[in-house]
C-alpha cells in the first residue's frame, strides 16, 4: 500500500524536483477495496492505474513500482505503453506464465498459505532462506506485520490467485520502446 512510499518521503520530495507524485493503494491493499475474486487483480490493477490517469486527465506519466507494484508497472507498460514516458521497477522483475511468483512458490501456494494461516510468514521464510547471515524470526514477524497491516488475508490470497494475470509475453518485453529502469 501507499504508506511505505509516504514513510520514505517520496511524495514530499517530488515537488522539489518538479514532479507530482501520486501514491496509490492498489486494490486489495490499504484503503482500497478488497475483493475476494482473483479475476479482480493482476491486469485489472494495471488498468486501475490507467483509470486514475484518465480521471486526473494525465495523458502520460512516469510510473514507479516496487515489489508487486513493479509487476503492476510492467503490466501497465504492456497494456498501455502510450500512457507512459518511462517506467521503473524495483524489487521485482519480469513475470512469465508458469514462473514462480516468489522464491519457489507459485501464486496459489502463497494463497493457500495465506488462507490457512492468515499471514505471509511461509513466503517470507522461503524468500529469505539463503540469506547470510540468516534472517531472524523476529525480523520475519516484523516484516509480516507491516505487510498485513490494514489488509484482508482473503483479498491478499485472491491477489496471489490472480498472479498469472501479471504475466507479460516475451515478445512484448522485447518490443518495448518505453524508457525503462530495473532496480
Amino acid at each position: 500500500n501507499g504508506r511505505g512510499w509516504e514513510a520514505a518521503g517520496v511524495p514530499q520530495k517530488h515537488p522539489e524536483a518538479g514532479y507530482r507524485a501520486l501514491v496509490i493503494d492498489c486494490r486489495g491493499h490499504g484503503l482500497s477495496g478488497k475483493p475476494h475474486d482473483p479475476k479482480a487483480y493482476g491486469a485489472e490493477m494495471a488498468r486501475d492505474v490507467v483509470r486514475l490517469l484518465d480521471h486526473l486527465k494525465i495523458e502520460k506519466a512516469d510510473i514507479v513500482g516496487y515489489s508487486m507494484g513493479g509487476f503492476v508497472a510492467g503490466k501497465v507498460r504492456e497494456l498501455h505503453p502510450e500512457r507512459l514516458r518511462s517506467f521503473v521497477i524495483g524489487g521485482s522483475g519480469w513475470y512469465q506464465k508458469g514462473d514462480y511468483a516468489i522464491a519457489d512458490l507459485t501464486g496459489p501456494d502463497i494463497a493457500d498459505s495465506l488462507e490457512k494461516t492468515g499471514d505471509f510468514k511461509l513466503m517470507l521464510r522461503k524468500f529469505e532462506a539463503n540469506r547470510v547471515p540468516p534472517v531472524s524470526e523476529a525480523s520475519i514477524e516484523e516484516r509480516n506485520a507491516r505487510m498485513m497491516e490494514g489488509n484482508d488475508p482473503k483479498a491478499l490470497a485472491a491477489v496471489m490467485r490472480g498472479w498469472e494475470s501479471f504475466a507479460v509475453p516475451e515478445e512484448s518485453l522485447r518490443a518495448n520502446t518505453v524508457p525503462a529502469l530495473a532496480i
